[in-house]
């Protein structure tokens, strides 16, 4: 397939899942033919925990298990006519970025997914823990979620930020405005150059949103903050989940033109 023809397809989707992270099924292999009608597809699944204390085999795959994920998506990468890539989703730790800059640095990754799925000692948007938000100050989990993306940022460890604006998964809002802290975690994104995920999980989810909003999506724009897409698949019939969708939302936002990766650098690729 021809760069011009990719264009034409709907994006690449940069966010999709193994059964090594011990929540998703369906032989990477299946994903790839799912993605048949897209432009490419690049797997990101969970790096091991760097915090022992939160390592849980339900969540990321274990050190043992990532040289098989490696192995594994390199051999996909040159079997496939659909253009394969090999990314990584990892979850910032504070205090653990010079182990994790190592740990990157030695894989051959086309691009790192930065998350936040831990604020202090609470997996906010695990089902398991989900009656943790009764009673909780949601406002509080809220502001801490955009202060970590923004440390998260400032550690410049990370190609893009993935699923924006997560909190609202379970349809829990603030209860007042964190326009303040949603800014401060946009600029730090914006400076250092990282790009957004539109992300379409969140219609999957009980919110049934994407990630992120319109109007932060918006915000994103007005910055220069460019995006890629991303459907969050557990499972090969979730690849590509209502990208038609993704797109519409991302030309309404004021975007033309989405962010592709090889070997950590960006490809600009117009949107269909």
């Amino acid at each position: 397939m021809s760069a011009e023809e990719r264009q034409l397809r709907l994006p690449v989707d940069h966010h999709v899942h193994t059964p090594l992270c011990g929540h998703a099924e369906g032989a990477p292999r299946a994903y790839v033919v799912a993605a048949d009608g897209l432009a490419g597809i690049g797997f990101s699944d969970h790096l091991p925990y760097l915090e022992p204390a939160k390592a849980d085999p339900a969540l990321a795959m274990s050190w043992d298990e990532l040289p098989v994920y490696l192995d594994g998506i390199q051999r996909l990468k040159g079997k496939s006519a659909t253009p394969v890539l090999l990314g990584i989703e990892a979850d910032y730790f504070p205090g653990q970025e010079t182990r994790l800059e190592a740990v990157l640095a030695a894989l051959p990754l086309d691009y790192v997914c930065g998350a936040i799925h831990w604020v202090g000692d609470w997996p906010f948007d695990d089902s398991r823990h989900l009656r943790r938000y009764e009673g909780a100050d949601v406002t509080a989990l809220y502001r801490d979620y955009y202060r970590l993306v923004a440390e998260m940022a400032r550690a410049g460890l990370f190609d893009l930020w993935a699923h924006p604006d997560l909190p609202k998964k379970f349809g829990y809002s603030p209860e007042e405005t964190v326009r303040d802290a949603e800014d401060e975690a946009l600029a730090a994104v914006a400076a250092a150059r990282m790009v957004l995920e539109v992300n379409t999980s969140g219609l999957r989810k009980p919110v049934g949103e994407i990630y992120p909003s319109l109007e932060l999506l918006r915000r994103a724009r007005a910055l220069g903050i460019p995006i890629t897409f991303g459907s969050d698949a557990h499972a090969p019939y979730e690849v590509g989940h209502e990208f038609e969708r993704a797109v519409a939302q991302a030309k309404e936002a004021g975007y033309r033109t989405y962010v592709t990766f090889l070997r950590r650098e960006r490809i600009t690729v117009p949107l269909p």
